[in-house]
């Protein structure tokens, strides 16, 4: 049956739409048919964070700043803890539902995209993440996977989406073309 699987990486910054991600995903597929990754990338800190002994007033800073103790580090976990408890709450057996935390190593949707190419059959995230403004101004996350992962489907989860109905832009092209046959195999999937 583990070839009948669907191994889904899902991505998960700690906002409110990634859990909504989480939940959508977690009622979307039959829990005897999907493996699923919640993935998270943590910014890396600053290198100038290091040489903190050799400066007092770095010392005051990464105290003001709570650098050392990564305070958004326990809200991921507790968050990525709380989207695991969804798919086993539905019947996921423990062993498919893993949480990986990685630090940045080249850009959060470039990260997200070297893992999505390990025999992943698709990628989901929410549609905003933890900074509007940040989305607005440099791009969301969502935006550039959208212009770059071309290997495996991307499901971006926006609001509050109820299971049932699934909406596909549709054109001539070869690539929609795919989206039509994976919204078959997750159909599939759910029965």
């Amino acid at each position: 049956m583990a070839e009948d699987r669907i191994r889904i990486l899902l991505a998960v910054d700690g906002s409110d739409q990634a859990f909504e991600a989480a939940r959508y995903v977690s009622q979307l597929f039959a829990p005897n048919r999907i493996d699923v990754v919640l993935f998270h990338v943590t910014p890396k800190i600053p290198e100038s964070f290091w040489d903190i002994d050799e400066d007092p007033e770095l010392m005051l800073k990464e105290a003001a700043l709570g650098v050392s103790e990564h305070p958004q580090e326990k809200e991921i976990q507790q968050l990525m803890e709380r989207a695991r408890q969804l798919f086993l709450d539905r019947g996921v057996p423990e062993d498919l539902v893993k949480a990986k935390i990685q630090e940045r190593q080249v850009g959060i949707a470039r990260d997200i995209i070297y893992e999505s190419e390990r025999d992943y059959q698709a990628v989901v995230l929410g549609r905003w993440g933890m900074s509007l403004l940040k989305d607005f101004l440099w791009g969301s996350i969502a935006d550039k996977l959208l212009g770059r992962l071309t290997h495996v489907p991307l499901c971006v989860v926006g609001g509050t989406p109820h299971v049932g109905k699934i909406l596909v832009g549709l054109d001539a092209s070869e690539g929609a073309m795919r989206a039509v046959d994976y919204v078959g195999t997750m159909v599939s999937a759910y029965l």
